[in-house]
């Protein structure tokens, strides 16, 4: 498929692996930290896409990353707004961010990552990361 010749060139997919929610979580933090920090990326303009509801994930007991306060998007969505928005692909159909980060969670199935990338990464407007546990 062609995309529209003035459409914007994203990045390619940024794949990170970890083995526990400690190791995921400081990986997610030092990303976003970097969008946030050095590339100048609005927070708001970043959604973590859970697999799970956010009690069961490993955000459960996490208000901020990256000095930045973490909400849903259940009730709104600024992208310009200065904090970070968390949901499940459920609650953000139809809906697209610039910065996608797709967590995909313990005991995802490796078979089933292309069809997560394809549904649920394609809510990312110009980079997608995808987060999953080996």
């Amino acid at each position: 498929m062609e995309p529209f010749s003035l459409s914007p060139k994203g990045g390619p997919i940024i794949e990170r692996t970890a083995s526990d929610d400690a190791e995921e979580l400081k990986n997610l933090e030092d990303d976003i930290s970097k969008l946030v920090g050095q590339e100048r990326v609005r927070p708001g303009s970043i959604v973590i896409i859970l697999n799970t509801n956010k009690n069961e994930s490993l955000l459960a007991n996490t208000r901020a990353l990256a000095r930045y306060p973490l909400e849903s998007t259940y009730n709104d969505y600024d992208s310009s707004a200065q904090k970070l928005y968390y949901t499940q692909i459920d609650h953000f159909k139809g809906l697209e961010a610039d910065i996608v980060f797709l967590l995909l969670g313990p005991g995802f199935p490796l078979e089933a990552v292309p069809k997560a990338i394809y549904v649920r990464g394609s809510r990312a407007k110009h980079l997608l990361y995808v987060y999953r546990r080996v």
